[in-house]
């Protein structure tokens, strides 16, 4: 007489937690030999921080004239710049990744072009190996697998395959 086996299924530990309706088992795992702390580049991790390492040297500022209405507007009137359309303005003007500091000295002001990146930032965590970082800065990764199919016979029976063969 043959009969079918009854079907159970398990995980592999207590730890997973198993899905019925799947037939799966998933694992929260939380593992921080997988993060690693970076800093953007010129920055150094430093004391829980990334601090600008490799700074921009100091620039002299450029001055350049325009018209309000933009430099389109702008023409040459013997040794005198005029706009067709409003005044003469000077503009400061600092390379890309510049910005105008203003000092005061015993002499005056002193405008400069700075680097204009913060001296100080903050790092960022990164997870390796398909963990993902938490709001909480730890590295999480959800493991989902098949859970184990288990098959029983009744006593006086023997499991082949998933069929159990009377005695």
């Amino acid at each position: 007489k043959i009969v079918s086996a009854t079907i159970s299924y398990s995980c592999n530990s207590p730890a997973w937690e198993y899905n019925s309706s799947k037939h799966t088992c998933t694992y929260e795992s939380y593992n921080n030999d997988y993060r690693e702390i970076k800093c953007p580049t010129d920055y150094e991790y430093k004391q829980g921080q990334c601090t600008l390492v490799n700074k921009l040297p100091d620039l002299e500022v450029n001055y350049q004239k325009t018209c309000q209405n933009g430099q389109g507007d702008l023409f040459q009137d013997g040794n005198t710049l005029r706009c067709r359309n409003g005044s003469v303005i000077t503009q400061k003007i600092c390379p890309s990744g510049y910005t105008i500091k203003t000092t005061t000295t015993s002499v005056g002001n002193v405008e400069r072009c700075v680097d204009s990146r913060s001296y100080i930032t903050k790092s960022q965590i990164v997870c390796t190996n398909g963990y993902e970082v938490t709001s909480t800065g730890i590295c999480h990764k959800t493991i989902v697998q098949d859970a184990k199919k288990n098959y029983k016979c009744p006593d006086n029976y023997t499991l082949k395959e998933d069929k159990c063969y009377e005695n």
